[in-house]
């Protein structure tokens, strides 16, 4: 769980949950910053790097100026400050010193001429604003270079006004005009063939931008308009904001400068406010006492904060540099409901409703007006019902779920109408890689992750559909689950290596022998039943072949298909870290927990949350990922649900949370919002074992690891989890997802219990050598799994009761109806 320290950027701290830069950047090469359409890139010399916004212009024309690394002539906004007004001329940039570096943007203080300055660079969600001010006594003059004609970006289509001073606004005013006529057609990639519409981009656009001061200044420009100098006017003031809005017109933007001559200072300060309230208000993670990994989980939210576009609600940009995918979309719901934003979560949903297409679904990918760019598989959009039911089971919330059915009726009847033949599984190209092709898929496709997203979704579905009076749509997806699950094993696991393959043919159910981290994508607990027949097996594939230094490997280096694309058949992609933290808590692999955590560790000593990282050789990782500050929706999604279901070993369904021991690692979450229970999360002890489980102080009876929501009952809870590597010599109900356990009798040699529910499910016992198990008075033959896992199967409505004693036990009959099973 330790990087290698010679590894490591030097200068960066974090004593705080703020990263800080002592120097610079603190050993980055450039710092990503973004706040809902806007983005920034900072150089550790302090200036601009790159400026870009998502407003209403065409898809490329996002990027609107760029700066250089040597920043001696390219002067994007650069901020200066100079003493005394006469001659000789001593202008001073503002370097980078104790820098905080905050997901919107920096706060940093220079010293110059022992005068000291604070100076920050912030993102709102419209503008860019830089401050200014002085601590010192002595005079001093704010200056703003902008070096227009080498900085600002053109590309075909692209028409720019030249800047110009409105006296009445205080501002530099210009307008960028985009221009597309050229139909889209998807692509030309096999996941983009037979693209059922005409996608078609804004075929015309303005965008409108200001640069104005709240203190009255004076501008003078070089030959040609090459530079602009905004030099404040000599009046005494010890502070001054210069910003650059981006306007859909130009009243629009006269409107928003005269608003931020008053309250840029304000809304600055706001927008820190609210960042460390926040910060207090989501659950506080302690990782071990570990600073780094503390500050990364503490941050992870927040950068998912500033992808929000806030005009839309509901709708998240996938990257800092990059704008809206409906899969990057979905993929956070379940960090922001973890992230005590459950309301957002819910907005995730109706956004995606609002948004569907009737022929499409959800768009893999959108323009900026929101019109599909990009298609997926029906199946893989299934990620929508997934969500969905792991966001009801932890909030209760069936009212966003009634709203938003209508999505989910829509996407698995358009699931199950791809189903190939008598196969429960559907057709589809696989939704990674981007080139399928490299994976010797053709079109005829039957994928493990789209259909490991179809089978959650259908499961969720099961239970929503009866909780919501739906109970035609609950029977159906019941029956498709069942045949699903059946030929998922039968047909993508690859028995001799222990592994999913990637897909098979649709035609003749041959198997694509390729092995992809992404075979999985675990959103629920019923993808296990998946993995259930041989989860030591997976974990062990996974840990072994799939796993590198400082990251995943998208396939085993032994693979044909490694680098066939030269890019993601190569690039690890933190999204399948659920699927590889899941199968090592199943088959108690503590140290695939303790490989993850370096992986978080060592990315987040660079600040960044990556889209991926490519280890094709061995001593690169030592200089660290080439996108230092970046963020990714994926990644910082994946890595913040990961300390619940990963780190703490949670799993959460609507009958309640379940508890997995496993590992050494100690873990403590504090005021996590649970169905309206603000709950504290102690982990201590280590081993794969439940030494005690206490709730409010009192420890719970042994023999289960479910709490039930019921149990939960005052404002605030505290749940304590001990671990042990001392095996129980009791039997124990270690699982039973979706399904209500009523503990009778347990840990004295003796296990009672009812199991009852809505839904189709399994119990998952732990049935010690010497004891015998029996279901409703019938003996069951314990065949346990390669992970020592007993599995009994329970129908909807049953009424299950379970016994298990010493073989050598008198059993008494149990009064309980004896239901054939």
């Amino acid at each position: 769980m330790k990087p290698n320290a010679s590894s490591l950027p030097a200068g960066l701290n974090f004593d705080e949950l703020v990263p800080v830069a002592d120097r610079e950047l603190g050993g980055l090469r450039r710092a990503h910053f973004t706040n809902s359409r806007l983005f920034a890139m900072l150089a550790p010399h302090g200036g601009l790097i790159d400026l870009r916004f998502f407003g209403w212009q065409c898809y490329p024309g996002t990027v609107f100026f760029c700066g250089a690394l040597e920043t001696a002539y390219h002067k994007v906004f650069r901020p200066y400050v100079r003493f005394g007004a006469g001659l000789p001329l001593e202008r001073y940039a503002l370097p980078l010193n104790h820098t905080q570096l905050f997901p919107f943007g920096t706060s940093s203080t220079a010293t110059l001429r022992g005068e000291k300055f604070i100076h920050e660079t912030l993102l709102l969600p419209d503008a860019l604003v830089q401050r200014v001010e002085s601590r010192g006594r002595r005079p001093v003059t704010f200056e703003l270079v902008h070096n227009d004609a080498g900085s600002r970006c053109h590309r075909d289509g692209r028409v720019w006004s030249p800047f110009k001073f409105d006296r009445r606004a205080n501002a530099l005013i210009a307008a960028v005009t985009d221009r597309h006529s050229e139909p889209y057609r998807g692509g030309d990639s096999l996941a983009q063939q037979e693209f059922p519409i005409v996608a078609r981009d804004i075929p015309y656009a303005k965008t409108w931008l200001g640069l104005g001061c709240d203190v009255p200044f004076s501008c003078r420009h070089t030959l040609g308009n090459f530079k602009f100098y905004l030099q404040c006017e000599p009046t005494g003031a010890r502070q001054a904001a210069f910003y650059l809005v981006f306007a859909p017109s130009r009243a629009a933007l006269l409107k928003r400068l005269a608003t931020l001559s008053t309250s840029a200072h304000r809304e600055c300060q706001t927008l820190k406010d609210e960042y460390f309230a926040r910060l207090k208000s989501r659950p506080q993670i302690d990782i071990a006492g570990n600073q780094v990994l503390n500050s990364a989980f503490a941050q992870q939210i927040e950068g998912l904060q500033t992808l929000k576009v806030l005009d839309e609600p509901g709708a998240g940009r996938a990257a800092a540099q990059a704008y809206t995918w409906g899969w990057d979309t979905l993929t956070p719901s379940q960090a922001f409901q973890f992230g005590n934003e459950a309301a957002y979560a819910a907005k995730i949903f109706r956004f995606c409703q609002k948004t569907l297409h009737p022929r499409v679904g959800i768009p893999h990918m959108f323009f900026l007006n929101f019109k599909p760019r990009l298609k997926a598989a029906f199946a893989c959009q299934m990620q929508f019902a997934a969500n969905l039911y792991a966001y009801v089971a932890v909030t209760g919330d069936l009212q966003t779920a009634r709203a938003v059915w209508p999505t989910c009726l829509l996407l698995m009847r358009r699931s199950l109408r791809d189903r190939a033949g008598n196969c429960g599984l559907a057709r589809g190209v696989s939704l990674w890689p981007d080139l399928p092709e490299g994976l010797d898929e053709d079109g005829q496709d039957l994928s493990a992750l789209n259909n490991s997203l179809l089978y959650q979704g259908l499961r969720g579905m099961e239970y929503l559909g009866r909780a919501l009076g739906d109970q035609a749509t609950a029977d159906q997806c019941a029956g498709a689950a069942a045949k699903l699950r059946a030929d998922f094993v039968n047909y993508l696991y690859d028995k001799k290596v222990g592994y999913f393959v990637l897909s098979c043919s649709a035609v003749d159910f041959k198997p694509r022998k390729h092995y992809p981290c992404e075979a999985i994508f675990w959103l629920t607990p019923f993808a296990r039943e998946l993995t259930a027949h041989a989860p030591a097996r997976i974990a062990d594939f996974m840990h072994r072949h799939l796993r590198a230094d400082k990251s995943l490997l998208s396939l085993p280096q032994w693979d044909k298909a490694w680098m066939r694309d030269g890019n993601q058949l190569g690039s690890s992609f933190p999204s399948a870290d659920y699927f590889y933290l899941q199968a090592g808590k199943l088959a108690g692999r503590g140290e695939m927990l303790r490989a993850w955590l370096g992986d978080v560790e060592w990315h987040w000593h660079y600040h960044t949350q990556p889209e991926a990282f490519t280890p094709e050789a061995a001593n690169e990782a030592d200089f660290g990922p080439d996108n230092t500050g970046q963020i990714h929706s994926q990644t910082a999604a994946t890595w913040y649900a990961a300390v619940f279901y990963g780190a703490a070993g949670l799993d959460f369904d609507h009958e309640g949370l379940t508890v997995t021991p496993w590992s050494d690692v100690p873990v403590t979450i504090r005021g996590v919002n649970l169905r309206g229970t603000r709950t504290d999360i102690i982990v201590r002890g280590r081993g794969n074992y439940l030494a005690s489980l206490q709730l409010n102080g009192k420890a719970l009876p042994a023999g289960s690891r479910k709490i039930a929501w019921s149990q939960l009952t005052s404002r605030s809870a505290r749940l304590e989890i001990t671990r042990t590597d001392q095996a129980p010599n009791y039997p124990e109900i270690l699982r039973a997802d979706g399904l209500r356990v009523k503990l009778l009798r347990g840990g004295k040699g003796e296990l009672v219990a009812t199991i009852n529910g809505d839904m189709h499910g399994e119990v998952v016992l732990h049935v010690p050598v010497g004891y015998q198990a029996r279901c409703n008075n019938e003996p069951v033959t314990v065949r346990p799994n390669d992970a020592a896992q007993t599995i009994i199967p329970y129908r909807r409505g049953d009424q299950m009761q379970l016994t298990v004693s010493r073989r050598d036990n008198r059993h008494t009959p149990s009064t309980t109806k004896k239901i054939p099973r």
